[in-house]
């Protein structure tokens, strides 16, 4: 599985990269949830598209501007909280053998 993985994660995209670093480090349940994650938040945007709210975006410099700013702030209020919960190197070396 490895070596298909490498292969086909480069040609698929981040979304795959991610759930297999997922499945690798954790395990099979948490890629399956990565997936769904993943699809659910596909689905929503598919569902903002369908709505009409993908041209308001695509029209309109300012409210798109307000949500490059918002996820700007929600990626930076990501990395914050995991820098936070990281712990200490050696620590995390004794848990990991």
């Amino acid at each position: 599985m490895g070596r298909s993985a490498s292969l086909a994660a480069p040609l698929t995209g981040p979304s795959v990269v991610f759930t297999v670093s997922r499945g690798v480090a954790l395990g099979r349940r948490a890629a399956l949830a990565t997936v769904l994650d993943n699809t659910s938040r596909l689905m929503l945007q598919l569902l903002v598209v369908v709505i009409g709210l993908g041209s308001v975006l695509a029209d309109s410099e300012t409210v798109f501007l307000v949500m490059k700013l918002l996820g700007a702030a929600y990626l930076i209020f990501l990395g914050r909280g995991a820098r936070a919960h990281r712990g200490h190197p050696k620590d995390r070396a004794k848990n990991h053998p």
